[in-house]
Formats: C-alpha cells, structure tokens, sequence
C-alpha cells in the first residue's frame, strides 16, 4: 500500500465522514513516513485500522486507538479527538517511530 492509494482505498469503505476526516488528517501527519503496510475494518465496530509490523492504529469517528505488539504483550492506548481538535502531536510521533521501523 502506498499513501497515494489510501483515499481510494478508504473510498470502498463503509466510514462515515468524520472517521474519513480523522483517517485522512492522520495521514497528513504522517506522508513523509512508510505507509501502512495494510489498511482493515474491523467488522464489530467498524474502527478502520492501519498496520504497520507491531503497531496498529485504529480510527473512529470521536478517537484513535493504538496497539503496540511487542513479546506476546499488547499495549492500547487511546487518543481523544474532538471536532476542532488538531490529531495529537504525540500520537503522530509515536506512530512515526513504529512507522519507520
């Protein structure tokens, strides 16, 4: 996958625009970074994730989540967004440092 190709992607999905913004504005924090190596949704709440090998980040509508995979152990983490907030600056760091892994 490459970012170029992630809008399409996310135009074949069921997302409402407010999760396709956040997707979409996560995204622009992170271009200079290695795209996602997959991009899913998941079918029990409908979070839009992208995967990167040990890190995941998921989307929702008011959120983003992220799992961190290291030694069997997962660490979640959740990162609150309202309608005029900017994606936090720390979840974009952390997820340029999994990122470029």
């Amino acid at each position: 996958m490459t970012w170029a190709t992630l809008p399409q992607r996310l135009a074949n999905m069921a997302t409402s625009e407010r999760q396709r913004r956040n997707i979409l504005d996560l995204v622009e924090g992170l271009r200079d970074c290695p795209a996602p190596k997959e991009v899913t949704t998941n079918p029990y709440d409908g979070g839009v994730s992208c995967h990167w090998p040990g890190y995941e980040i998921a989307t929702y509508d008011d959120r983003f989540e992220t799992y961190e995979f290291e030694d069997g152990r997962t660490e979640i983490k959740h990162w609150p967004r309202g309608l005029d907030e900017s994606v936090s600056p720390g979840l974009i760091a952390e997820a340029r440092m999994f990122a470029a892994r």
